[in-house]
């Protein structure tokens, strides 16, 4: 048997937009990265987003690591726990990722910096250039004595 995980658009449950094909058992946890990471090199624009997410995704006994644009994984890692994999979450920071198993242990994926690429820094707009209305003058209140 062949299992895949399903990705699908916010608000739209009909029809996953990307499957991702080729696990050996079935997913038990999808965890996805807080930090969001700059398209790779010729890619200006995915699915309408200027970034890409990444993701790791659980089976029985596999890690998986995925992003938004690729179909197969970043990276892969089995083996690790003597037990079923049960639950996974980043760092706030996005270089590492802690995976549980029933057996009570946790494992540490560690990524080096620029290793799952760029961190995506939304571009600022300077307040100059945005027109601001024009402030009215404050109404002057009296004061009944």
């Amino acid at each position: 048997k062949e299992y895949a995980t399903c990705m699908f658009r916010r608000h739209s449950y009909e029809n996953p937009c990307k499957v991702f094909l080729g696990h050996d058992k079935p997913s038990r946890v999808v965890s996805a990265n807080p930090v969001l990471f700059t398209l790779p090199e010729g890619k200006e624009i995915h699915e309408g987003l200027p970034y890409r997410s990444i993701f790791a995704v659980l089976t029985e006994k596999t890690i998986l690591i995925y992003d938004t644009v690729h179909s197969r994984p970043l990276a892969m890692a089995r083996g690790l726990h003597f037990s079923g994999l049960t639950d996974a979450v980043w760092t706030p920071d996005g270089h590492a990722l802690i995976v549980s198993s029933s057996d009570g242990y946790l494992s540490m994926l560690l990524f080096d910096k620029g290793e799952l690429g760029n961190v995506y820094v939304k571009k600022k707009i300077k307040r100059d250039a945005i027109e601001q209305p024009e402030k009215q003058p404050a109404e002057k209140k009296s004061r009944i004595t």
